[in-house]
């Protein structure tokens, strides 16, 4: 019998004799080679580990992602290949032709989802949206529908009763508080979905089977909990309900005072099946504990004995690396230091290749003064090269007081790191430094921000996709605080008369209830011919049926922005929205000659009638002026003001 070996030791062995040609052999043999499903970790742990080496393997990690999304792609594994693509996104270019075929792989998935085009767009993944982002942005909008169970930050848990695509709203029945409506855009900021089985799910709508939970299976209550209440991503608002901080770490049940535990689910279980269920938990927390002694009791400590002199640097890192016990790794990092005249730069290698916070530490208590302040340097310059590195020192360097510490280049570094596509894995602990001891990091930015730099960085503190609603409704009170005039509101209002209003309304009104219904019968009609790739009636019918929604969305954007026109404020003093102007050309005063213009807004322009919108050029060149001034028009012909009335209109 052939026993091959783990996938990724023969991509190391091929690496370490440098054969990238047969790198490339052995990953398209390992594709063609087992039965399906693949096993798509094993590729990626290879891909990971090319990534790391050199330029050489990091071009192949790349060429080897787009081979594994393709032949995914060519044998109909879309949903394999979409959860590829999310994997090695920070290894491939996102070019248009990698977008494409994300945006083909959803659409075989869920073409006949209603609105799923508009999912499409909303997503911004058919834009310019960063892809990463657009992709959480889609995968959140596809699972929006009623029933859903969700987490919204500011309200709690609750279920989705509706969602409006043609208002942009959703509807949300937040358990003990009552029907709430929010917009997409704060859905897609702060609305998490959650499974069927949550905890807090079950406790609101089917307490009966948390009952069945506790007597028939409490080892499966047990990890529902520790799952939905200790290591959730918003356990801040779930631990409140307990009275724990949010920055005490608990990940096991068994760390939970009983009293915790009761408050939990008192009142949905009776008390007698709460004390069973306790007293369960007693039985796991003793049974490991004894566990644990035994293990220290019979585990020795290993001996450190190693002639440190006669070791290479890569011999040092892997010996670190293979000592299992931490004091022994201690008793090494100091060795190193004692009795290599390199200590410090051996050091210094291994704290850059280091990301175990507890090694980093024993290193940096092993550094001098002077090796310190290098190190520091070095990662506040290379901070995107290495951003853990750049997170924990930031830690340091505000406990011992003893460096540099500018919090408004510090908070920049933060922003930065978040918001590169290599780097976006610690957006979390960003956030969390942002946000820590009431936002004191933006206070003390906001002491040196300059107001031209202001803008600047509220646009990029606005873009992470991770911080609440409230979280960014605080941040925007203390950049107010200093910068009153920043948000202030822009007038980019669409003024229009009443009428005009009314029929765009009628329009999108139409659109909706008629074009886009028959245009879906259009593309039903035609997938039904069948062999969709050659299938040109389908295409057409889908490419009218994007340039349908595209509509209905600008229609939207601008009704949601739209003003009627106040004809009972007009100024007639200076040339504004809602005059009408009188022009005499200066070679010609004959009355026939004379032109009259009405500006009036883009809805209402209709030039055989001389009304113009004042979005237009030459209605722009107009606005502000007054009687007697002159106006040149595109054509280089020049004009005076003679008269500026209040247009009167007919309906």
């Amino acid at each position: 019998m052939t026993t091959h070996k783990p996938f990724l030791s023969q991509v190391k062995h091929l690496v370490k004799q440098k054969q990238y040609q047969a790198l490339e052999n052995l990953f398209l043999e390992h594709l063609t080679r087992f039965s399906e499903p693949l096993n798509l970790n094993e590729f990626w742990e290879a891909i990971d580990y090319l990534s790391q080496i050199n330029q050489e393997t990091l071009s192949l990690a790349k060429d080897m992602s787009i081979f594994i999304a393709e032949h995914l792609i060519e044998n109909h594994h879309y949903q394999e290949a979409l959860a590829h693509f999310q994997k090695v996104m920070r290894y491939i270019e996102t070019a248009p032709k990698i977008r494409a075929k994300i945006i083909d792989c959803y659409k075989q998935l869920y073409q006949d989802k209603p609105h799923f085009n508009l999912c499409l767009i909303k997503s911004g993944i058919t834009e310019h949206q960063s892809l990463d982002t657009a992709l959480s942005a889609l995968n959140k909008l596809i699972r929006l529908e009623p029933g859903t169970p969700v987490y919204a930050s500011r309200y709690g848990y609750g279920e989705i009763q509706k969602v409006d695509f043609l208002l942009d709203t959703i509807a949300i029945e937040i358990y003990d508080r009552g029907l709430i409506t929010i917009t997409f855009e704060q859905a897609l900021k702060s609305l998490q979905i959650v499974s069927q089985d949550n905890f807090y799910i079950l406790r609101a709508k089917k307490p009966d089977q948390l009952k069945k939970l506790i007597n028939e299976s409490p080892e499966t209550l047990q990890a529902i909990i520790e799952r939905d209440v200790l290591t959730a991503t918003h356990k801040t608002s779930t631990l409140s309900e307990l009275s724990i901080p949010a920055e005490e770490t608990k990940k096991s049940i068994c760390e939970l005072k009983p009293s915790a535990i009761r408050q939990l689910l008192k009142g949905f279980i009776s008390d007698v099946e709460i004390e069973q269920f306790i007293n369960q938990i007693k039985k796991k927390t003793s049974t490991l504990k004894s566990a644990v002694d035994t293990k220290k009791r019979v585990t020795p400590k290993p001996e450190l004995s190693i002639d440190i002199e006669r070791l290479s640097d890569n011999e040092i890192f892997g010996r670190l690396n293979s000592v299992p016990v931490q004091s022994i790794k201690v008793d090494l990092l100091k060795t190193i230091v004692t009795k290599r005249a390199d200590g410090i730069t051996i050091l210094t290698k291994l704290f850059l290749s280091q990301n175990n916070k507890r090694i980093l530490q024993n290193i940096y208590n092993l550094f001098d003064e002077n090796a310190r302040h290098a190190i520091i340097s070095k990662i506040d310059t290379e901070y995107k090269t290495y951003p853990e590195h750049f997170l924990w020192l930031t830690d340091i360097k505000i406990k011992e007081k003893n460096y540099s510490f500018n919090p408004l280049s510090e908070l920049i570094r933060f922003l930065d790191i978040a918001s590169n596509v290599l780097t976006k894995q610690y957006a979390s602990v960003v956030r969390k430094k942002i946000i820590a001891s009431d936002y004191a990091l933006i206070r003390n930015a906001l002491v040196e921000l300059e107001s031209n730099q202001a803008e600047d960085l509220w646009t990029k503190i606005n873009r992470l996709n991770n911080l609440y609603p409230e979280e960014l409704d605080a941040i925007k009170s203390l950049f107010q605080q200093k910068f009153p005039d920043l948000f202030q509101e822009k007038d980019d209002y669409l003024y229009n008369t009443q009428s005009a209003i009314r029929n765009k309304e009628q329009e999108l009104k139409r659109l909706i209830s008629q074009e886009l219904p028959n245009c879906a019968n259009e593309v039903a009609r035609a997938r039904s011919f069948g062999d969709l790739s050659e299938n040109y009636e389908y295409k057409a019918a889908l490419e009218k049926q994007r340039r349908l929604m595209n509509k209905v969305i600008q229609i939207q954007k601008e009704l949601a922005k739209s003003r009627v026109i106040d004809f009972n404020t007009i100024d007639t003093s200076k040339v504004n929205i809602g005059t009408s102007v009188k022009l005499m050309p200066f070679d010609d005063s004959q009355e026939q000659n004379i032109l009259t213009y009405t500006i009036l807004g883009p809805w209402d322009s209709d030039l055989s009638k001389g009304i113009i919108s004042y979005l237009a050029p030459f209605a722009q060149t107009l606005l502000g002026k007054t009687i007697g001034d002159e106006i040149i028009n595109e054509q280089g012909k020049r004009f005076r003001i003679i008269e500026i009335t209040k247009c009167i209109l007919s309906e």
